[in-house]
C-alpha cells in the first residue's frame, strides 16, 4: 500500500466517522456500537442479505425461522435539529413531542455536508410505518445545510 501514495490515502477515526455519517449508499455501522452480537440483519435493515429457505445449517438459522418476534429495534440516522451545537453522547435517550423515551444514540460524528451533528439511532420498533416525531431530532437529508 505505501508503494502506492496515489490510491491510499490514510486517515484518522475523525474522518472515518464523518465519512460514515454522511455516506448515502449504505449505513456505515460500526460494531459494537450500532450493531453487536445480539442485533438481528432485520434490524439493520439487511435482511434481505439472507435466505431463509437456505437448508445448510449456519449461524443465526434458527433466529430467522422466528419472524413473529420481528425486529425489537429499527437503526435510523438523524440530525440534530434546531440550534443544539453539542455533540450528543452515545447512549443518550431519543424523546418523542410527548417526552417517552423512544430510543438511544448509538454512535454519532460531525456532518460537515449538513453543518450539523448526525447520530445512528437505534428505536424501538412498534412495528408502525407512521412517522415519528423526535424532539430535537429531524432526518438527515445530505446536503441540506442548516438554517442560520
Amino acid at each position: 500500500m505505501l508503494d502506492m501514495p496515489d490510491r491510499v490515502l490514510p486517515c484518522g477515526w475523525d474522518l472515518l466517522d464523518t465519512y460514515r455519517i454522511e455516506c448515502t449508499d449504505i449505513d456505515f455501522l460500526l460494531h459494537p456500537l450500532d450493531m453487536n452480537y445480539g442485533t438481528t440483519l432485520a434490524e439493520i435493515g439487511l435482511g434481505w442479505m439472507v435466505d431463509p429457505q437456505k437448508t445448510a445449517d449456519y449461524v443465526g438459522r434458527e433466529a430467522l425461522r422466528e419472524p413473529a418476534a420481528g425486529p425489537r429495534i429499527t437503526v435510523r440516522k438523524l440530525a440534530v435539529a434546531g440550534d443544539r451545537t453539542s455533540r450528543p453522547r452515545i447512549g443518550e435517550a431519543v424523546q418523542d413531542a410527548d417526552g417517552r423515551i423512544r430510543g438511544h444514540v448509538s454512535s454519532c460524528g460531525y456532518s460537515y455536508a449538513a453543518d450539523r451533528h448526525v447520530a445512528f439511532v437505534h428505536l424501538a420498533d412498534d412495528g408502525s410505518d407512521a412517522p415519528l416525531e423526535l424532539k430535537g431530532w429531524t432526518s438527515f437529508q445530505p446536503g441540506v445545510r442548516a438554517a442560520g
